[in-house]
């Protein structure tokens, strides 16, 4: 936690600074208290089911999630400049780190626990938050997108949005290439870019078929 989730977003900022945002490392009493918190949750969690806990959103949290995870990848992929994008796509992965601690710290241990809408909520709120800290620290130095990033950030959000709102957010390969009018040549670096990412899943099937599965 000292690496990634405390330095991160367990912090106040004391004072605006002029030109970049500047923070100091935690300092390690408060920082090694709240991981004491949290591990004493965690232990108490797995004393219930195990090592393994696993986080699901009840049906209002994962909408809301949804929702914002559209429009944070769009925003994401309109950058100006694809090393802005590069550090700020994090903030997807840790807006449901930071649901999960809430839930941990709130909730009694359970086989199967529900990460709530006021949860989500919060988190999101934080999760903007560093978003919208880390365009404003880097807008100086951002620059405008070449014509490649633009055509594959276009294909890939035509991508996302039919992958998503096919059933079971699957969709066989030939299928997909009908939907969004593209061809083969454009969209299969993509996938490929996009399976590498961690937001879909391509598995191979007899008559070379490929089904892409939405997993981000």
């Amino acid at each position: 936690m000292f690496g990634g989730l405390i330095s991160r977003f367990l912090f106040m900022a004391s004072h605006e600074t002029r030109d970049l945002a500047r923070t100091t490392p935690p300092r390690d009493v408060e920082a090694q208290w709240i991981a004491n918190e949290v591990q004493n949750r965690l232990d108490a969690w797995r004393a219930v089911d195990g090592d393994r806990i696993l986080f699901q959103f009840d049906p209002e949290a994962a909408n809301r999630y949804d929702e914002w995870y559209v429009s944070t990848r769009q925003k994401l992929r309109a950058l100006p400049d694809s090393r802005q994008a590069s550090l700020a796509d994090r903030v997807l992965v840790y807006a449901k780190k930071i649901a999960m601690v809430y839930a941990v710290l709130e909730e009694s241990p359970t086989a199967c626990p529900l990460l709530s809408l006021p949860q989500v909520e919060v988190a999101l709120v934080v999760a903007d938050f560093a978003y919208e800290s880390l365009m404003w620290a880097t807008r100086g130095w951002c620059g405008p997108r070449s014509a490649t990033q633009e055509r594959h950030a276009e294909i890939e959000n035509k991508i996302t949005r039919a992958v998503r709102e096919a059933k079971d957010r699957q969709m066989w390969l030939r299928r997909l290439l009908r939907r969004t009018g593209l061809g083969s040549a454009e969209v299969l670096p993509v996938l490929n870019s996009m399976k590498t990412a961690g937001l879909l899943d391509m598995t191979p099937h007899p008559k070379k078929r490929v089904l892409i599965s939405w997993i981000g």
